[in-house]
């Protein structure tokens, strides 16, 4: 049916999000657990700027997507930076930033961006129609679909076709003779930690810009980073494998009651 279908395609959107900032990481041989982290205090932040800005409809959109995508990016540079300068496996930093997140994002919204004004359904103030991003089909299917698939698409270019992605491929394999060959292994960790936390932002975009237009401690989805890693897996990191992988991933989320 067709509604399964949208609802199927709905699910998949954040997933595929996930597990392309999961695969990234996988390319430089890093373990990037902390994609949960990284989409909740960028969902906070893109909120609660996005909020205060009053700019043409489609400027809106993209400036709250880019806010989500700098967000998660600075969140993700802290588990680089410890990596490159002191050492410690981004498994074990992510992990715990994942926690801090959790606490740093309560504290963050009780004592500033929490809208005093809502009873019920908790959230930060709602973003103005200019930020808020039209549906594919209205109700059914959020734009949000069409970026996912555009930066899987921009996830293949970078990594597979371009002379960065063949450095990142490289410093991956072999980090060693990567270096031997001039390629800097630690600014090769930081970037792709900052590209990973970047789309890592853009995991929680589905509800921010496109259903409760803010973020909400009850309202935002939970648990996507963790499950882009999967995804991931099962797609081994290949851009058509992610794709595919997210449609099967929520196919079974979509039809699992009736399974």
């Amino acid at each position: 049916q067709s509604n399964q279908l949208l609802e199927m395609m709905k699910r998949a959107t954040p997933l595929m999000l996930s597990a392309t900032a999961v695969a990234i990481g996988f390319k430089m041989n890093l373990f990037n657990i902390g994609v949960e982290g990284q989409y909740l205090f960028a969902a906070l932040m893109a909120s609660a700027i996005g909020t205060q800005l009053n700019l043409p409809a489609v400027l809106h959109v993209t400036t709250v997507l880019l806010l989500a995508m700098i967000a998660g990016a600075a969140w993700a540079s802290i588990a680089a930076i410890l990596k490159v300068t002191r050492g410690v496996h981004e498994v074990i930093s992510t992990i715990m930033l994942n926690y801090i997140a959790l606490s740093v994002i309560q504290w963050l919204f009780e004592n500033w961006f929490r809208d005093n004004s809502l009873e019920l359904n908790i959230k930060t103030k709602a973003l103005p129609v200019s930020g808020r991003m039209p549906d594919i089909v209205k109700d059914r299917l959020g734009g949000m679909f069409i970026v996912a698939l555009f930066v899987v698409f921009l996830y293949w270019v970078l990594v597979f076709k371009s002379r960065f992605g063949f450095r990142l491929r490289a410093s991956g394999l072999n980090a060693g003779a990567a270096t031997t060959a001039g390629i800097g292994a630690k600014k090769m960790i930081v970037i792709a930690m900052l590209i990973s936390g970047g789309i890592a932002g853009l995991v929680a975009m589905q509800s921010v810009v496109g259903e409760i237009y803010g973020y909400g401690p009850n309202a935002t989805p939970t648990q996507l980073g963790f499950a882009g890693i999967p995804v991931a897996l099962l797609g081994r990191h290949h851009p058509i494998g992610i794709v595919a992988a997210a449609l099967l991933f929520g196919f079974l989320d979509s039809t699992s009651a009736q399974l």
